[in-house]
């Protein structure tokens, strides 16, 4: 049997609290030894429809990057949205050691 992740060779390995279960010598995944083939087939489904639920969260990630990316300035205008912030931050930086020094009087 093969990885479901990597297609790497599975090996069977035990640990006192889980007992026996199967990893992968390529990256290392672990997958449950199975009683029935239908709860195989139920494990490959509920892992797959969990690394697409994943996928797209992922891609839904990237996209909120891009939209909220003024569009048309790529990075400089990114570069510029820091640079203003950066002078906002300042601002408040000396306005609040003025007031310190105010009530350091």
């Amino acid at each position: 049997m093969n990885c479901v992740r990597c297609d790497g060779l599975l090996l069977e390995s035990w640990d006192g609290e889980v007992g026996t279960f199967l990893k992968c010598i390529n990256c290392g995944g672990c997958m449950p030894r199975f009683t029935s083939p239908e709860a195989k087939e139920k494990w490959l489904a509920s892992t797959r429809a969990t690394r697409a639920a994943k996928k797209a969260g992922q891609a839904e990630g990237r996209a909120i990057v891009r939209e909220s990316t003024p569009r048309g300035s790529g990075i400089n205008g990114v570069i510029e949205e820091i640079d203003s912030k950066i002078a906002a931050l300042e601002n408040l930086k000396k306005q609040l050691r003025h007031a310190q020094e105010l009530v350091n009087l």
